[in-house]
């Protein structure tokens, strides 16, 4: 099944705890006030060009934390999500 693009999808920054750790709060407290806002779905870990500089642990964390977000469990998606991973090692 292929859905339309639309609406507003902007890319996330990763807040940090400190230098690998995830602020994972933050990070949720982020998520969820983007979409109050009226966002159609998120980006994270791409567009901004941090994600070569975090970890691939931390990269993977945020992916765990984040896909669950959407609530597909709910029986329609509440958000598009896109997800960039790419395996460069700092």
């Amino acid at each position: 099944m292929q859905l339309p693009l639309k609406g507003i999808i902007p890319p996330l920054v990763t807040p940090l705890a400190a230098r690998d750790q995830l602020d994972a709060a933050g990070f949720e407290n982020l998520i969820e006030h983007v979409l109050r806002g009226g966002c159609s779905g998120l980006f994270v870990l791409g567009s901004t060009g941090e994600a070569p500089a975090l970890s691939y642990a931390l990269r993977l964390e945020v992916i765990r934390r984040f896909w669950p977000k959407q609530r597909p469990w709910e029986g329609r998606s509440r958000m598009r999500a896109w997800v960039w991973f790419m395996a460069a090692r700092v």
